[in-house]
């Protein structure tokens, strides 16, 4: 290939990159606390997303480019930011170890995220509500890396090893109910509670 660009305009150093699923927008994970969103096109700068309390390592986008996870290497939170504004649309501390997220992955759908942490604890999550679903077994070694199936229904996880989970759908039930009862615009009566 052609090398076309140069992105400059980090300190601390990039410990990740991602593409939006659109193509529109190149995320970074920078090691002086912040994200930052630019132009996949043009390679322009559109926002900055701080709030971490390290390095940003991690970054995932959410399956319709509208939202994208931050992993803070000192801080033990995950940070969803719009990715449009850049606001902070929630934030939850995904390791209660003190230990630092290390990588980040949604499945095709968005309705879960996965984080594993320098512990190598593999978590899942339902990410607009910040709740812990479960915690996989801990892979025997180190995890840097994690990626779903297109159906959500196999994890990957990377180190040394890869190692292939067997993640039981739906992940978060409440979540399905919620879902359908927008679709079909009505809320439970209280004999379905």
């Amino acid at each position: 290939g052609r090398h076309r660009a140069t992105l400059s305009g980090h300190g601390g150093g990039v410990f990740g990159v991602a593409f939006s699923p659109d193509g529109r927008t190149l995320a970074t994970a920078s090691g002086e606390n912040t994200a930052h969103l630019l132009d996949a096109a043009t390679g322009q700068h559109r926002a900055t997303l701080s709030g971490h309390g390290g390095g940003v390592i991690g970054v995932a986008f959410s399956p319709d480019s509208r939202t994208l996870a931050t992993a803070g290497a000192d801080d033990e939170i995950v940070r969803l930011s719009d990715t449009t504004t850049g606001a902070l649309r929630r934030a939850f501390r995904a390791s209660a170890n003190g230990y630092e997220v290390d990588a980040l992955a949604y499945t095709q759908d968005g309705r879960n995220l996965a984080t594993v942490g320098y512990d190598n604890k593999v978590e899942l999550w339902n990410p607009d509500r910040g709740k812990k679903i479960r915690t996989l077994a801990a892979p025997a070694d180190d995890v840097w890396s994690l990626a779903f199936s297109p159906d959500g229904r196999t994890l990957a996880t990377a180190g040394s090893t890869v190692q292939l989970w067997k993640v039981a759908a739906p992940l978060d039930p409440a979540q399905d109910v919620e879902r359908i009862c927008r679709d079909v615009n009505r809320d439970l009566t209280a004999e379905e509670r």
